[in-house]
C-alpha cells in the first residue's frame, strides 16, 4: 500500500545532530504512516466502533462497591472548588514470566476515586470527532450519528447507579424545571415553527419516557443526581452536565399510554429503566455499537473534571424518516447486556489518573530508549498531524490517533474512541509533550 503522506527530506526539515537520530527518526516514519494508512483505511471502510468492546478495558478493575464508602472533601487542584472523594488502592507484583528477581515483591500504590462535585462538567456539542461514518459499509447513505446524545443518557445512567450504590445522606436523583421542547406531536403532524431545533424522534413511547429524554436533552441540567448533603452543601455525581443552550432539541413521540401518568412523569427513572429506554432508542434507530462508543465517551467525564476540560461531543446527526426496520437490528436484550458490567466501568472512569496514565501510556514503546523517545514521537506528534489529507478537516487528527492507539494497545482501544468523542485527546497530546524533552527542531 502506498503512503498518502509525503515528507520532505529529513535533513530539509530536522536539525539532525548524530546519525543515530536521524536512523531512529526514518525508522519511526515507517511504523507510525504505516499505522496512519490503517487509520485512515479504517474510517473509510467499516467505521470505527464495529469492533468496540468496552469490556476490554477492565482487566482486574474492581467494581464499584454496594455498601457505603468513607467519603473525603478536597479542593479540586487549584481552585477554591471542592469536591469528594473516597480512598482506594491497587496492589502490584511482577508476573511469573519477568526475567527479574522479584516474583515475591508487591508494591501497593495508593488511589482516590471521585465521587462527588460541586458544579457540574460543561458540555458542547461541537466535536468533530467521528460526525460521520458508515456502519458495516452496508449502503451508501449516512446512519444517523447520535453517540453525542447517547453520551447524555449514559451520563444519567452512570450517576443514578452510583446514587444507588452509595446512599448516603441526601442522595437522590431529581428533575429541574429545564426541558427541552417535548410536548406530544404526531411524527405525521410535525410543527414547523422549531425549525431551527433538532428533533429527536424517540418512537412510541408513554409520557414518562418522553419526560425522561426532555431532561437528558435540556439545556444547562435536566436532572440531578446528588450523592451527598453536608453542611448546607451539594455534592453531585461526576458524570454531571450542563449542556449549552445551543442547539435546542425537540423530542418527537408518539403517545401510547392513556393511564395517569402524573406521577410517573415527576419521577426519573431507576438506572436499570433508564438503560432499558436507552436501548430502546437505540434498538429503534439500529444505531448498533454507538451505543458501547457512548459509553466509553461518558467514562472520561470523571477526568474532564479533574483536568477543568470541557467536554464537546459531535452534534447529532438526523434525517426525518431515517427510522425504519432494519433486517439485523440488534435486539434489546444484547444492548442491556452490559448492566452486569457497570460498576466496573465506575471504578475505573472515577479514577483520573488511571484514565489518563492509560492513554498517555500508549505511546511508549518498552524498546525504545530515553535518548530516542524524542525520534520515535516526532513523526506522529509533528508530522502527522500536517498531511493534506489530515490537516484539511477538522477532528481527524484525533480520529486518526484514537485509532493509532487503539491497534498499539487493542485493550484500550474502546477507551481511545471515548476520548476523542469527548474532545480529551488534544489534553492527552499535550500531556504527551509536556513530558518530551526535544532534542531538535522542525
Amino acid at each position: 500500500m502506498t503512503s498518502i503522506f509525503y515528507i520532505e527530506s529529513s535533513e530539509d526539515r530536522l536539525q539532525l545532530p548524530p546519525s543515530q537520530l536521524h536512523i531512529a527518526t526514518d525508522e519511526a516514519r515507517k511504523y507510525w504512516y504505516a499505522l496512519a494508512d490503517e487509520a485512515i483505511a479504517h474510517l473509510g471502510n467499516d467505521g470505527p466502533f464495529e469492533t468496540i468492546l468496552p469490556q476490554d478495558i477492565l482487566g482486574k478493575v474492581p467494581a464499584l462497591p454496594a455498601s457505603q464508602l468513607a467519603l473525603y472533601e478536597v479542593l479540586i487542584s487549584d481552585s477554591s472548588t471542592k469536591a469528594i472523594l473516597t480512598a482506594a488502592s491497587s496492589t502490584m507484583r511482577p508476573t511469573e514470566t519477568e526475567r527479574c528477581n522479584a516474583h515475591d515483591t508487591t508494591k501497593e500504590v495508593q488511589a482516590a476515586l471521585l465521587m462527588g462535585i460541586q458544579s457540574p462538567i460543561a458540555c458542547h456539542l461541537t466535536g468533530k470527532c467521528f460526525e460521520q461514518f458508515r456502519v458495516n459499509g452496508r449502503d451508501s447513505r449516512k446512519p444517523p450519528n447520535l453517540t453525542g446524545i447517547l453520551s447524555l443518557a449514559w451520563a444519567y445512567i452512570l450517576s443514578s447507579r452510583l446514587v444507588e450504590l452509595q446512599p448516603q445522606d441526601g442522595a437522590e436523583v431529581s428533575y429541574t424545571s429545564s426541558t427541552a421542547c417535548w410536548q406530544h406531536h404526531d411524527v405525521t403532524d410535525r410543527k414547523t415553527e422549531g425549525a431551527t431545533s433538532i428533533e429527536i424522534d424517540i418512537g412510541k413511547v408513554d409520557e414518562s419516557t418522553a419526560r425522561w429524554w426532555a431532561a437528558i436533552l435540556a439545556p444547562k441540567q435536566g436532572w440531578r443526581a446528588s450523592i451527598l448533603k453536608k453542611e448546607g452543601e451539594v455534592y453531585y455525581a461526576p458524570w454531571s452536565l450542563s449542556l449549552d443552550e445551543s442547539p435546542d432539541f425537540s423530542v418527537v413521540w408518539q403517545d401510547v399510554g392513556s393511564r395517569n401518568l402524573a406521577s410517573a412523569v415527576c419521577y426519573p427513572p431507576s438506572s436499570p429503566a433508564a438503560l432499558r429506554l436507552l436501548a430502546q432508542f437505540c434498538s429503534l434507530h439500529d444505531l448498533g455499537k454507538q451505543f458501547l462508543a457512548a459509553l466509553s465517551a461518558a467514562l472520561t467525564f470523571p477526568t474532564h473534571k479533574q483536568l477543568e476540560v470541557t467536554i464537546e461531543l459531535p452534534l447529532p446527526t438526523v434525517t426525518q424518516g431515517q427510522v425504519g426496520q432494519p433486517s439485523e437490528r440488534q435486539s434489546i436484550n444484547e444492548y442491556l447486556s452490559v448492566s452486569n458490567d457497570l460498576p466496573f466501568f465506575m471504578a475505573l472512569s472515577c479514577n483520573h489518573s488511571v484514565v489518563m496514565s492509560s492513554l498517555c501510556g500508549s505511546f511508549w514503546e518498552p524498546d525504545i530508549p530515553c535518548s530516542l523517545v524524542s525520534a520515535w514521537l516526532h513523526p506522529v506528534l509533528e508530522e502527522i498531524p500536517k498531511a493534506s489529507r489530515i490537516s484539511e478537516k477538522p477532528g481527524r487528527y484525533h480520529e486518526m490517533i484514537a485509532l493509532m492507539c487503539g491497534k498499539r494497545r487493542p485493550r484500550l482501544s474502546a477507551l481511545w474512541i471515548g476520548a476523542a468523542l469527548s474532545g480529551l485527546v488534544p489534553r492527552i497530546l499535550d500531556s504527551v509533550l509536556r513530558n518530551l524533552s526535544w532534542t531538535f527542531q522542525a
